[in-house]
């Protein structure tokens, strides 16, 4: 028995495999029919759709066996993948390559095969859809063409089945999302609603300080129905791609000193520093200004959020060969690797609680995500032990 060949593509081609995510999964009518209509067409007791995996294959469909895979070193769909043609074996007990393979000496008592490899548009193959008999077979040309088609058809069903589980995600983090921001958006309009009522029924009695104190809760809590409001327009613009492009050439300077002064009242209820560092006028960077203020405002809001009081909110800027990289640091309660996971890959993202009990949806981050991938960027989170601290950083090119 000759072992088949690995593919010179084998490492791209084992991770298109693992991107469908359909290894081991459940029987689909959608598959089944295309097994059966093979062998039909074929005239073969036997048809599998057969998935290559690192050591062996597994069948995502099958008519005529019972096994649901077997060693990699054995499959016969290991030596089809290995081209873009259907691979032919008429006897293999007269193919030195075959002869005395299990397969063929033992059940299912191979003698022919035919397979079409399953050809992603990079021309991966994931496996093949093919054909077997217990006796010598030869295919006309005509039943050769019709694999082919028919091949071409599971991979596009693949591509197809892999969209739809992407999507059903995506419905099902929105939904959540929804939920969290109904529930939070709650919270601020209460004690908007809650305060004016008092003020409403206790002003003529009320001393001036504590007026005063009434208006700081009452101001509070608008300032934080703005912002859950300001980020969940722009989710909804997002979503709707209403939102256009306007990267250009910009001066990181005028940026930073708007969210300073945006977010200075913000921080101070907190007892922290925002501290800029290497900021200058000379820093120019390509970026969409209402994207990247977007961006800057949800990562120190964040900043704040988890930081302990008495901290400082550090936002810098290092210069990168490719560009300016800007990094907002906290020192508060830190993130652990699943966290750190979550946020850099997960469509949904849990919201905490911040240090002094702040409420938040999740939905800052994503939109940061969302307008840094607008920009041609992407968000890094690292987060150092000792002393703690954890920071957001992205790269910015330069014009």
């Amino acid at each position: 028995m000759i072992k088949p060949q690995i593919p010179e593509n084998e490492a791209q081609r084992l991770i298109s495999l693992q991107k469908f995510d359909i290894l081991d999964s459940a029987r689909e009518q959608e598959f089944d029919d295309m097994v059966e209509v093979a062998g039909l067409i074929c005239g073969t007791p036997i048809a599998l759709i057969s998935l290559v995996d690192r050591d062996r294959q597994w069948f995502k469909a099958k008519l005529g066996i019972d096994a649901s895979e077997t060693a990699r070193e054995l499959a016969f769909c290991a030596h089809a993948i290995n081209g873009s043609e259907v691979f032919k074996v008429e006897n293999a007990v007269e193919d030195d390559r075959f002869r005395d393979n299990p397969l063929v000496t033992g059940g299912p008592n191979i003698r022919f095969y035919a397979g079409a490899p399953l050809l992603t548009q990079d021309d991966h193959a994931l496996g093949t859809l093919c054909v077997i008999d217990s006796k010598p077979h030869a295919l006309s040309h005509e039943q050769i063409t019709a694999l082919q088609k028919l091949a071409r058809q599971v991979v596009r069903q693949i591509e197809l089945r892999s969209i739809n589980l992407k999507l059903s995600a995506q419905n099902s983090d929105k939904v959540r999302l929804l939920g969290t921001l109904s529930h939070d958006l709650r919270s601020p309009f209460n004690g908007l609603i809650g305060y004016s009522d008092i003020l409403k029924r206790r002003a003529g009695k009320m001393n001036p300080e504590q007026i005063t104190q009434i208006a700081e809760h009452i101001s509070t809590a608008s300032r934080s129905a703005f912002d859950q409001l300001e980020n969940l327009l722009s989710w909804c613009k997002s979503e709707m791609n209403a939102v256009p492009n306007n990267i250009r050439s910009l001066s990181l300077l005028p940026i930073f000193a708007n969210l300073g002064d945006n977010l200075k009242a913000k921080a101070r209820e907190k007892n922290i520093e925002l501290c800029f560092a290497n900021v200058d006028d000379t820093q120019q960077v390509l970026a969409d200004p209402d994207l990247l203020n977007s961006v800057l405002f949800n990562l120190v809001t964040n900043a704040i959020k988890f930081s302990l009081e008495g901290n400082t909110v550090d936002i810098q800027v290092c210069r990168e060969p490719k560009g300016c990289r800007v990094s907002v640091i906290d020192r508060g309660v830190g993130l652990d690797d699943k966290q750190i996971e979550a946020i850099c890959i997960s469509q949904h993202i849990q919201s905490n609680r911040g240090t002094a009990g702040e409420k938040g949806s999740g939905l800052g981050l994503i939109l940061v995500k969302d307008h840094l991938a607008r920009m041609n960027s992407h968000l890094d989170v690292t987060c150092q032990v000792e002393p703690k601290q954890t920071c957001f950083s992205f790269l910015l090119d330069s014009p």
